[in-house]
């Protein structure tokens, strides 16, 4: 069974929502202006958009990308900037309505809220290969809460259809995660590599400079340093001061 082209259609969109921000973010805010303050911006309107056009598998449950962009806000944007879009979205949550606001609204967001209190200041302290897995880890087990949580805490039975629709879900929030941290480490690596580049191009002129500003002032020094010796021996006759300047010269 296939996904309804309806469906997909929004979650195509919600994709889109949440690419789109994270590119103009590296293209034109990175270096502009505070990094966090425009990167938590951009998370809060994805996470807006994303839940004002979810797939509803019932006339309570939406299905959306919510938390991909938060769990961005809270890697990127650090621990406030987190706080902060959760705040934005139970308070969006509960304008919406309905009785999958605790499970999806505020259970799951205080989840997070509280996972990243105690990780995000050990986190750098983790290997690589843990700290890419990490955000996965998270995304694995919102889904896993919020799957189950929807089948026995809100008393509801999902159908075979509403179960295919749960397994494209999943996979696509998997790949939007993956092409946005993707997106995010190969934009910053480009910026890093052209900021070595220019500090290079820096350097290098720096360099080129000293040798020409030593060589053009060595002539100068040379000669003084034979007049000095000159008037330390006490003779300054013609003769010998050209002879001690060839010497030194050559």
């Amino acid at each position: 069974m296939l996904i309804i082209p309806s469906y997909l259609g929004l979650w195509l969109l919600q994709i889109f929502c949440i690419l789109l921000p994270i590119l103009i973010y590296q293209s034109y805010f990175r270096n502009r202006f505070q990094n966090k303050i425009v990167l938590s911006a951009l998370c809060g309107l994805s996470i807006i958009i994303c839940m004002t056009f979810p797939v509803s598998i019932n006339e309570e449950t939406m299905l959306d990308f919510r938390f991909i962009p938060l769990i961005l806000a809270f890697l990127y944007g650090g621990f406030r900037s987190g706080v902060i879009l959760s705040i934005i979205l139970i308070i969006y949550r509960l304008r919406m309505g309905g009785t999958g606001i605790y499970l999806g609204g505020l259970w799951m967001t205080t989840f997070f809220v509280t996972v990243f209190y105690f990780t995000l200041p050990r986190l750098e302290r983790w290997g690589e290969k843990f700290r890419q897995k990490y955000p996965y880890m998270l995304l694995t087990f919102s889904l896993l809460f919020f799957a189950l949580g929807t089948q026995f805490l809100d008393d509801y039975t999902f159908t075979l259809s509403e179960i295919n629709l749960w397994f494209w879900f999943s996979i696509l929030n998997y790949i939007t995660l993956w092409m946005v941290l993707h997106l995010q480490y190969s934009i910053s690596e480009i910026q890093l590599m052209n900021e070595k580049v220019i500090q290079f191009e820096k350097d290098h002129t720096k360099n080129h400079l000293l040798v020409f500003i030593s060589q053009q002032m060595l002539a100068p020094i040379r000669t003084s340093q034979c007049y000095l010796q000159l008037i330390e021996e006490g003779t300054l006759r013609s003769n010998r001061h050209l002879i001690c300047y060839k010497r030194k010269t050559n």
